[in-house]
């Protein structure tokens, strides 16, 4: 079965959320192909209070989850393709800008995010 940025699935992660859980696939489709593990993001329905790294999605047919779920960007996980097991839904747009949000943030990226005008200074060759 091939996989795709966005799907969500089950999977077995290592460590210690061994049992199988819905994850959320995170990889670059350009570096799916020939690799042996995918980079997923597990799921929960214990609730946090971390919601700057840890968005909530709610059950709906696109996504195919049965619970209120939240991604623990904290677990990101590299998995072995036979640890997944099935596709059981897709992320809409904007669920995969909640967990890119998400990313950024855990991952301190957000520090390196411009978002003022440029200057004469800096527009000028």
């Amino acid at each position: 079965m091939s996989f795709r940025r966005g799907d969500f699935v089950t999977a077995t992660f290592p460590g210690d959320i061994k049992k199988p859980r819905p994850g959320l696939i995170l990889q670059a489709d350009e570096y799916i192909a020939g690799h042996h593990t995918l980079l997923v993001c597990p799921l929960t329905t214990y609730r946090s209070e971390a919601r700057l790294f840890r968005p909530v999605f709610f059950p709906s047919p696109q996504n195919g989850l049965e619970h209120r779920s939240e991604a623990m960007i904290d677990k990101l996980s590299p998995v072995r393709n036979n640890g997944i097991r099935q596709r059981i839904g897709t992320a809409t747009h904007e669920e995969l800008l909640t967990i890119e949000l998400a990313l950024i943030t855990i991952t301190g990226l957000d520090r390196f995010l411009v978002f003022d005008e440029p200057t004469e200074k800096e527009i000028q060759p």
